[in-house]
């Protein structure tokens, strides 16, 4: 059932607005589809198994996932879960899956949730086949987001981001667009849980808080190590000319137009 602070069987991934300051542990509040599950709702028959909470966060733009329990309604896919410590929200995003488990009656049964974040409707909405030249890569940032992604904001894009002598995308999804526009300058990309997009060369958000044996929300902590994260090959494409005379097999030299 609800409780006041955060479950110690809960796994919540360490982030700057998850690990709450030494010495406080906030109250967890988890909406679906817009009805708050707290403590003091008065509605009992309907609740969120809160130790069944999992938050799996993965570095760069791969997007977020929330895995939780609940009885008493069935939330449909493509709800609404957002979870918050205190007034911060630690997730949100659409429902993905459901899956409903009965025991002995079809009256006592558990519906288990998977939502992901909103990163995910970047990468599932229109295609963007485009080009630019000679702009800002704060310029295309906001023309993709405005033009392809209206539901988010672009109020997280950087001013004055480097110029970009030239950039093609062919069928390509927006939040695949925008990693490809931050690589191109060596910025970044992030998705927050309020659908704002933010691009940036230097991260400016304050960092998590240590985690120590003092921690107040310390237990059930889970640190999950992954080898499948480490780049073990890089393609790099580069520019072309246009060859100035034809060449025998096994030449050395090979003339062209811009070398």
């Amino acid at each position: 059932s609800p409780s006041t602070s955060v479950s110690p069987s809960a796994s919540l991934s360490p982030s700057a607005s998850v690990s709450p300051s030494p010495g406080l542990v906030a109250t967890l509040y988890i909406s679906i589809n817009g009805i708050e599950y707290a403590k003091d709702r008065p509605d009992t028959t309907q609740k969120v198994l809160w130790d069944s909470l999992i938050i799996t966060d993965i570095a760069d733009e791969t997007p977020t996932r929330c895995q939780l329990s609940v009885r008493g309604f069935i939330p449909a896919v493509g709800d609404e879960v957002i979870v918050r410590l205190g007034s911060t929200r630690i997730f949100a995003g659409p429902i993905l899956t459901t899956q409903v488990t009965y025991v002995g009656t079809p009256a006592n049964y558990t519906i288990h949730v998977e939502a992901i974040d909103y990163t995910w409707l970047l990468m599932t909405g229109p295609l963007v086949t485009r080009r630019y030249t000679a702009q800002s890569a704060t310029a295309i940032a906001q023309n993709l987001i405005a033009t392809d992604a209206p539901a988010f904001s672009s109020a997280g894009v950087v001013g004055g981001l480097p110029t970009v002598d030239e950039i093609t995308f062919t069928n390509e999804p927006v939040i695949t667009c925008l990693v490809r526009l931050a690589k191109r300058i060596g910025g970044y990309v992030r998705v927050d849980y309020y659908k704002v997009v933010d691009l940036f060369l230097t991260d400016t958000a304050d960092p998590p808080d240590d985690l120590t044996v003092s921690h107040p929300s310390l237990l059930g902590l889970t640190l999950t190590r992954d080898l499948g994260q480490v780049v073990t090959r890089a393609s790099v494409e580069g520019g072309g000319s246009s060859a100035l005379a034809s060449v025998n097999v096994g030449e050395t030299i090979l003339p062209v137009h811009d070398a």
